[in-house]
């Protein structure tokens, strides 16, 4: 991943953290709306350690169009279809 492609997911992690945190909640969508949020973050800090976009479970790249679309992903599309695994 280059260097642009890094920025526009930051800004892409960065606008979703910040409606996120502006929407108001049922109880019911607060715990998963707060996991969420822990997860962006969490991206956040893999993108500063430079250690974004690679797939935990096997190694390969994660594709940029599923980045943009869930920016928390840990896993490529191929692991996430695997039975019994999510992002």
């Amino acid at each position: 991943m280059n260097k642009h492609q890094r920025a526009k997911i930051k800004a892409t992690i960065l606008t979703q953290i910040e409606s996120l945190t502006e929407e108001t909640q049922s109880p019911e969508s607060a715990a998963q709306t707060k996991l969420r949020l822990e997860r962006l973050g969490t991206a956040l800090k893999r993108i500063e350690a430079d250690n974004y976009g690679e797939c935990f479970k096997c190694g390969t790249p994660i594709q940029m169009s599923q980045l943009l679309g869930f920016p928390e992903t840990m896993l490529c599309t191929d692991c996430l279809n695997q039975p019994g695994e999510q992002i």
